[in-house]
């Protein structure tokens, strides 16, 4: 599984394939690899490194991440994670 990073925003601030290091509000944080999503694409996904942040951060389908630039040389990426079982409407 790999995630997406908008073209736009690749170009602005990921000179190409790189590491990058993911933060979550604790301090933690891992390293994943940034790399081209395509030849024909400026967009680039988060690639080796991402399972194991989202397994020890317990992802599940629906939770949303949002990412911050914190740093740029290197890149750091504060992550807030929203998880949809925060905001599930009980079962009636």
């Amino acid at each position: 599984m790999a995630e997406y990073i908008p073209a736009r925003f690749a170009i602005k601030h990921l000179c190409g394939p790189q590491i990058a290091k993911l933060e979550t509000s604790d301090g933690r944080q891992w390293s994943v690899n940034c790399h081209n999503r395509g030849r024909l694409s400026s967009a680039m996904n988060i690639g080796r490194g991402w399972i194991v942040f989202a397994r020890e951060n317990n992802l599940e389908e629906g939770d949303v991440c949002v990412f911050e630039l914190i740093k740029r040389k290197p890149v750091v990426l504060n992550v807030s994670i929203f998880r949809v079982a925060d905001y599930a409407l009980p079962v009636k």
